[in-house]
């Protein structure tokens, strides 16, 4: 029962970050990605007013690489930039911080809203949401995902 769970939460972690990945349009995250070498070429990002990097992570070769504020589509249909620091400040840097990021994960909702900027990286255009399947009121979702993958549901 327990490996089950285990076995669910680790395939819900990972769809956490395909994700976000995937709503933003660019490659896998690595979570350790000071320790994994790339050849990709880091993309020449345009520079704001304020120093901040911006642009499509799409051309990314990983998560350090982005730009400081990544285009991004928002709730309402405006397009604007989100900041990488909203989306990777809390991810886990080692499996003991994954395990007890699952945990919070659980409790918190099923959408986490950040601000939606223009290109200034101040003002404000809207909100981007980032999906959290771990969350209690996301198991339905989930578990529709992983009997489409073949996996029993989580409990």
């Amino acid at each position: 029962m327990i490996k089950r769970r285990s076995h669910a939460l680790t395939i819900a972690g990972a769809l956490v970050i395909g994700l976000i990945a995937g709503s933003l349009s660019f490659g896998p995250i690595s979570l350790f990605a000071e320790t994994v070498q790339t050849t990709a070429a880091v993309p020449q990002y345009k520079i704001n007013e304020n120093g901040q990097t911006y642009g499509s992570g799409m051309y990314a070769p990983d998560s350090l690489s982005l730009p400081d504020l990544i285009l991004a589509d928002g709730d309402n249909g405006v397009q604007g930039y989100i900041k990488k620091a909203d989306i990777n400040n809390d991810l886990p840097k080692n499996p003991t911080e994954a395990l007890e990021w699952n945990k919070k994960l659980e409790s918190a909702p099923a959408y986490r809203e950040v601000p939606l900027y223009d290109f200034d990286g101040v003002t404000v255009v809207g909100s981007f949401k980032i999906f959290n399947p771990l969350a209690e009121d996301s198991k339905e979702i989930v578990n529709k995902l992983l009997n489409n993958a073949g996996v029993e549901d989580v409990e």
